[in-house]
């Protein structure tokens, strides 16, 4: 049988268990390091170091409260994947209107595919002609992750236009040592702001428009990077003391854009990892032909409604997204009008085995495990940190004790993200099938058996159609993301692939026109004995129009019972 699903079963294989395993050990991890914090509050108190205590308190807190949370969640990773008979979702209705679905299959174009009017999404494109068919929730990472790259690049060039313009002397300050150290402490804030900001999360997978960096101003960037040194000046100059930084500024921003290059450098290999993998196509098998048959146009919708039920994978309902309801229009006269239409229905998706290189599956593990460890590492240090705070605490020891843990926090928990996504996502195949039909029918009036000498007559009205029918069909391949809650794959589901579908459109068209070449036109006598007496009345009527006298040729074709129910009783 052509439209055959194979050994694909409703059940799907629950994509997190890895993943969960390591997030279940991280938070087992942090957790236990909280739990020695509190402990050794105790002893801080004992010494008479409040201030110590409370901060050690607050620590106890934040990794309790992160390791108990890291820890259900990899616990419900874990758990069964269930799924019901209603999942996955339909395709996404707000990204595929009525008009673009039907130009899916009639046009052989896939709306998925649709280039962005912004600067990030047409780079990255240009760059990775390819990008443009990756799932668009990857696509969002990836422009998501260009826009925090290229606001860094901004960022840090306005950085070296004030430390060049105050070395050739065209700014002049009365301290640009300490203003330079200021600007880099700026500067990396900000930076810490932009990662933050653009760090992947439901927000960007499941929106259509995420938010991405739109072309700035360069001359308005030029100025602010000349003017910015000057306002600071103006502070020192009325009075403002600007106390100097003592920490490693220029290691720090180091430190921050190695971990940004390898962040874009991890993202991008993945990215291509999925995009290679991709194919595009957009075949549809099609059926069209003018046909004439006696039967109302109904008839011809509810043969293909009857069809598409017999279709369906464990017994589970279509999905319509343009609902049959054909309309007829009378046309001069009460028997004769024309008729039209529309139905756009896909079968029930199934559950698709993903097929990847061997090096994406073993890069996804490892840049995984790197994440992670990267987060327990970050509580490491903090833990040691707050264990051996500085006997006075100010801005700079509470800076020094946190760039650390945050950097390796932040770009960690990106990475983590952004791996979930490449775990969570599952792919479905369908049939989507569009089957419209226009034309004109005449209604007439067929009598038979009416002589008055008849015993049986029959009167049926014969409706003449003619139509045309067109029949679409193509087998799909949807892409979703899913997670480890109760709606687990209710998220937004989108078309990848689209191939031909011959065999599944041979049998619509073959069921169709069965139907339509084994209808009666008139009404029919089932019964066996009804027909016997129906010829023997036919024999009687036809003997007994005459005198028998004058014919004794069909008085001798009647059988002996009939020939004695014609004689006259002897007296």
């Amino acid at each position: 049988m052509a439209f055959d699903y194979g050994k694909d079963t409703l059940g799907i294989k629950n994509p997190f268990k890895f993943e969960g395993f390591l997030v279940l050990i991280k938070g087992i991890l942090i957790t236990i390091l909280g739990i020695i914090l509190i402990f050794h509050v105790r002893a801080t108190i004992g010494q008479g170091l409040k201030l110590e205590a409370w901060v050690e308190m607050a620590g106890a807190i934040l990794f309790l409260g992160l390791g108990l949370n890291y820890a259900v969640k990899g616990g419900m990773k874990l758990f069964r994947f269930l799924v019901g008979r209603s999942v996955p979702a339909n395709l996404h209705p707000d990204y595929y209107t009525s008009d673009e679905i039907k130009d899916m299959l009639m046009k052989r174009l896939n709306p998925t595919f649709k280039e962005k009017n912004s600067y990030v999404s047409r780079l990255v494109i240009s760059l990775f002609h390819h990008f443009l068919f990756l799932p668009i929730g990857f696509r969002n990472i990836a422009e998501g992750i260009t826009s925090a790259a290229l606001e860094t690049l901004i960022a840090l060039g306005m950085y070296l236009l004030a430390i060049f313009s105050t070395s050739i002397g065209l700014i002049s300050l009365t301290d640009a040592d300490v203003v330079m150290q200021w600007l880099g402490l700026i500067l990396i804030i900000y930076l810490f702001v932009i990662w933050y900001r653009y760090r992947p999360g439901m927000h960007r997978i499941n929106t259509d428009n995420p938010r991405i960096s739109k072309i700035p101003n360069m001359v308005m960037l030029v100025l602010a990077a000349v003017l910015i040194p000057f306002l600071i000046e103006f502070l020192i100059v009325q009075g403002f003391d600007l106390p100097a930084i003592t920490v490693p500024i220029t290691l720090h921003l180091v430190l921050i854009l190695l971990f940004s290059a390898a962040t874009i450098v991890v993202t991008f290999m993945l990215c291509n990892y999925r995009a290679k993998s991709a194919n595009p196509e957009t075949a549809v098998s099609e059926y069209k032909e003018h046909l004439q048959f006696s039967m109302h146009p109904r008839d011809l919708f509810r043969c293909f409604e009857l069809e598409m039920t017999n279709k369906r994978y464990k017994e589970i309902p279509n999905r319509e997204y343009i609902e049959l309801n054909p309309v007829l229009t009378l046309e001069g006269s009460q028997n004769k009008g024309s008729f039209y239409g529309d139905n756009f229905l896909e079968t029930q998706p199934v559950y698709k085995e993903t097929e990847y290189p061997k090096s994406f599956y073993t890069t996804r593990m490892m840049v995984a495990v790197a994440g992670h460890a990267f987060t327990v590492i970050a509580f490491l240090i903090l833990f040691f940190k707050i264990l051996n705070l500085p006997a006075e605490l100010s801005l700079q020891s509470i800076y020094q004790t946190l760039f650390f843990p945050l950097l390796l926090f932040l770009f960690s928990e990106i990475i983590v993200l952004m791996v979930h996504y490449f775990y969570s996502e599952i792919l479905f195949k369908s049939f989507l099938v569009h089957f419209f039909a226009e034309g004109t029918y005449t209604e007439s009036r067929v009598s038979t058996g009416m002589s008055v000498y008849d015993s049986n007559r029959s009167e049926n009205t014969v409706v003449r159609t003619s139509a045309t029918p067109w029949l679409l069909v193509s087998e799909i391949i949807s892409s979703t993301f899913s997670d480890s809650t109760t709606n687990n794959l209710e998220g937004k589901r989108y078309v990848m692939e689209m191939y031909k579908a011959d065999g599944l459109r041979d049998e619509i068209v073959n069921g169709i026109k069965y139907y339509l070449n084994n209808q009666e036109m008139l009404a029919n006598i089932d019964s066996k004995k009804d027909l016997d007496n129906t010829a023997k009345y036919f024999k009687i009527n036809e003997a007994t129009r005459g005198k028998i006298s004058d014919n004794p040729e069909k008085f001798n074709r009647l059988d002996a019972d009939d020939q004695n129910q014609l004689e006259e009783p002897k007296e």
